[in-house]
């Protein structure tokens, strides 16, 4: 339980944007009531992979794309649709350099990726991750959110703090305000390991408070909570 809700928040913090068909509020019942949509997941990701390998369009990938994250987040808690995760990803992958200059494409590609650094797969991403996260800034429309993963990126890559990197950090927290629900919830939780690793515990504290009032239910601030207690900075 512990390992998936780091993982579900991981992939989260992104902020993923969710098609009509896949709204963010499945997600937001999962987080009150533990409610998942597999069917839908399914149903929606095969329907929308159809249709781009029969039209190959941004905007089929970009579908496709947005529903696999969905997917994906479903597939932490479910061995059948891990193992279709892994044959939609392997399209994406073959597919992606057709549309690296649209930013709606890119952020989303860069979210599902990071949903495989937080499985443990493929660390060759984490090498990558910067670049295409100081691509997708090039994009006004995505600045925020291509910020924001650096971000999340500098506060995991290492477990050591830098000055040069805390400052980067520190000047990205306004953005978080800007998220929807799910998106702040984590954020807060993110920012939360940030100032236990500089030792500001008290304002640590004070984000995982913040996150509690948006979903009292929720165990990931909880988790937390009671591993900075004893000294772990994580989940």
């Amino acid at each position: 339980m512990i390992r998936f809700c780091l993982i579900l928040s991981l992939a989260l913090f992104c902020g993923t944007a969710f098609p009509d068909s896949l709204p963010v509020s499945f997600l937001e019942d999962y987080y009150s009531s533990g409610r998942i949509e597999k069917e839908a997941a399914e149903t929606e990701t095969e329907k929308s992979r159809t249709e781009f390998e029969n039209s190959a369009t941004a905007g089929n990938f970009a579908a496709f794309l947005d529903n696999l994250n969905v997917y994906a987040v479903y597939a932490l808690m479910d061995d059948e649709l891990r193992g279709g995760l892994k044959e939609y990803d392997r399209i994406v992958d073959r597919n992606i350099k057709n549309y690296l200059d649209d930013g709606k494409i890119l952020n989303s590609y860069l979210d599902l990726k990071w949903q495989e650094i937080s499985l443990g797969g493929n660390f060759r991403v984490l090498n990558f991750f910067p670049f295409y996260c100081r691509m997708l800034s090039k994009n006004d429309g995505y600045r925020s959110n291509a910020m924001l993963k650096l971000a999340l990126w500098y506060i995991y890559a290492t477990d050591a703090t830098m000055a040069r990197w805390n400052v980067f950090i520190r000047s990205q927290e306004h953005i978080i305000e800007e998220m929807n629900n799910v998106e702040k919830y984590n954020a807060y939780l993110h920012y939360a390991v940030f100032y236990m690793k500089t030792g500001e515990h008290s304002r640590a504290f004070g984000l995982l408070a913040k996150a509690e009032k948006i979903y009292p239910e929720n165990l990931m601030h909880f988790i937390l909570s009671e591993n900075f207690k004893k000294g772990e900075y994580g989940w």
